[in-house]
């Protein structure tokens, strides 16, 4: 399992006013200063509302995601069961756990 954490570059969806909420691009860093040092340049325009690059650049056009791609089926399935377990368990009260002998 290879977990990949990145920084995706997003796109106001009304450029005209900016009331529209945000949408993914297909641009990624893995570096968070290089996505900031991006959203400073002239490319940037085509995302910003009335194309506006202000010159400290967009924090608020940056989101910061995880992806985790896994090695095989058995692997997902060997996660999901575990984390399916753990919701479980953390629903019981601390005298079910007791009876059940987990603490």
């Amino acid at each position: 399992m290879i977990t990949i954490e990145y920084f995706v570059i997003m796109a106001e969806k009304d450029q005209c006013e900016g009331r529209g909420g945000l949408e993914e691009t297909s641009i990624y860093f893995l570096n968070y200063q290089d996505a900031l040092e991006f959203t400073k340049r002239k490319e940037m325009q085509e995302f910003t509302v009335m194309g506006h690059v202000r010159a400290e650049g967009h924090k608020e056009l940056i989101k910061e995601k995880t992806t985790i791609i896994f090695d095989n089926l058995n692997e997902y399935t060997e996660q999901y069961k575990n984390k399916l377990k753990q919701q479980a368990l953390a629903k019981l009260t601390l005298e079910e756990k007791r009876i059940l002998g987990l603490v």
